[in-house]
């Protein structure tokens, strides 16, 4: 699966939850290395990076990592093969099942 059908994947299940998502579709508007998703509902809000399953994270987008777990933001590195926790943290959100 790549990236961009895993976000698909994510994006969907967050409208299909009543998740509110966001995701910088002009990279260059951004600062490098922010994360891929921002989602939030009634359960809180997070940030989530996405690669492939061989994807690697790059300096920037560690610093990122870094220094939104050092303000105690909740941010994950997800991978497809992580879709079980994904699945759980996202319902977890939207406060449902």
């Amino acid at each position: 699966m790549t990236e961009a059908e895993f976000q698909r994947r994510i994006t969907d299940f967050c409208d299909w939850l009543g998740l509110k998502w966001h995701h910088e579709t002009d990279s260059r508007r951004s600062r490098k290395g922010f994360p891929d998703l921002v989602i939030a509902g009634p359960g809180g809000a997070i940030f989530a990076e996405l690669k492939s399953e061989k994807g690697r994270v790059s300096k920037e987008q560690q610093e990122w990592l870094d220094a939104l777990a050092g303000a105690g933001a909740e941010f994950y590195l997800w991978r497809p093969s992580d879709w079980p926790a994904v699945e759980k943290v996202l319902k977890y959100l939207a406060q449902r099942f």
